[in-house]
């Protein structure tokens, strides 16, 4: 639970270093005269790609997440049901 969290937490941070990346490269595009038109549309079309599937893979996340949350509660509910019914076995 914590850690899947925690990997969250911190990969959220790394989304900031990859977007930075990425806009580097669009410059790159904008400032290269040398570089090929063909050449910008294919970095171009990359950076798309990529940010498309990393926003694929953070709403991917976000839902494994919740999910995790969800079953985290489910098993507290039965573990403290488990547990109640422990109690009554071992007083009657």
């Amino acid at each position: 639970m914590f850690h899947i969290r925690l990997w969250f937490k911190m990969a959220s941070g790394g989304e900031v270093a990859v977007e930075d990346a990425l806009n580097v490269l669009i410059s790159v595009t904008e400032k290269s005269g040398n570089l090929r038109n063909n050449l910008k549309k294919d970095i171009l079309k990359a950076v798309s790609s990529l940010r498309k599937e990393f926003a694929n893979l953070r709403n991917e996340i976000e839902d494994k997440n919740k999910l995790i949350v969800d079953l985290e509660m489910k098993a507290a509910e039965t573990n403290t049901v488990y547990q109640a019914l422990l109690s009554g076995v071992g007083s009657g």
